[in-house]
């Protein structure tokens, strides 16, 4: 190769790389995209911070949940919305991100904030009864410093269960 030849396939190299990461980028976008394209979205506050979240409102929403995402925004979740308050159990079959859940009350009061492992059959049951759970990239709730006894504001009208 001649000098000249390399220094212009040195030029080349930056050029690459940044089209290489607009692929990546464009195609991230397209993904993300395609999980939630039909999805019911919704903004809700917890402690204050604004959140988007897909709402789980039928049996059918309930067991497919998260799974086969490869990944998700931080401040991005699924709210499971029950009938009424019961004791809840989830689990992370093909589930490949992991998630924290938080089950709370009628209110929205958080009764109880659980990390899960991606793709385990473990159980994680709701200590008491819970008409919600809200799950979340894993450690979210400590990264804002959500606990126990925070309030998630659940305008009635939008998360009434559907059977």
């Amino acid at each position: 190769m001649y000098r000249s030849d390399r220094k212009s396939a040195s030029g080349r190299l930056p050029y690459a790389v940044a089209c290489l990461l607009f692929i990546l980028l464009v195609v991230a976008f397209y993904y993300t995209r395609s999980t939630t394209e039909g999805k019911e979205l919704y903004q809700l506050k917890v402690a204050g911070k604004v959140i988007t979240v897909e709402l789980a409102r039928t049996p059918r929403e309930h067991g497919l949940g998260l799974m086969y995402r490869r990944q998700l925004p931080e401040d991005y979740g699924m709210l499971f919305v029950f009938p009424e308050e019961d004791y809840l159990g989830f689990w992370m079959k093909n589930t490949y991100v992991p998630l924290s859940i938080a089950f709370m009350s009628t209110e929205g009061t958080i009764t109880q904030v659980e990390s899960m492992e991606p793709l385990s059959l473990s159980l994680h049951d709701s200590k008491e009864k819970a008409k919600y759970a809200l799950e979340m990239l894993e450690g979210w709730f400590e990264r804002h410093n959500v606990k126990v006894g925070d309030k998630v504001e659940l305008p009635p009208e939008r998360v009434s269960s559907r059977q």
